[in-house]
């Protein structure tokens, strides 16, 4: 029969479990939207009621950035909590399908 070790170093194994891990399976990382430097003037805007067309004439003519009506709106939608983190916590803002929620 084999000898089991009298010492047990938790911390040691758990370290390489989790090196082991990392090697195995990476975490994503998402790549930067180009609307993230904007995100605070759309927040702005959006909050005085501005439309996504507005919103994305502005981007167009006043910051030289094209981006489509629907990538706009991804910004406002509540899964995207990495941006609104950063921005103190806005995932507040009421879409469509918050709305039907709540009923």
């Amino acid at each position: 029969m084999k000898k089991i070790a009298e010492t047990f170093d938790a911390a040691l194994e758990l370290l390489k479990i989790q090196q082991a891990r990392k090697i195995l399976r990476p975490r994503r990382v998402w790549r930067k939207s180009k609307l993230d430097k904007f995100s605070e003037e759309l927040f702005s805007l959006r909050e005085l009621g501005a439309t996504g067309e507005e919103m994305r004439l502005y981007l167009r003519k006043y910051k030289g950035v094209v981006a489509s009506r629907p990538t706009i709106y991804r910004i406002f939608h509540p899964r995207t909590t990495c941006l609104t983190t950063r921005l103190g916590g806005r995932s507040n803002v009421k879409t469509a399908a918050s709305k039907s929620r709540k009923k």
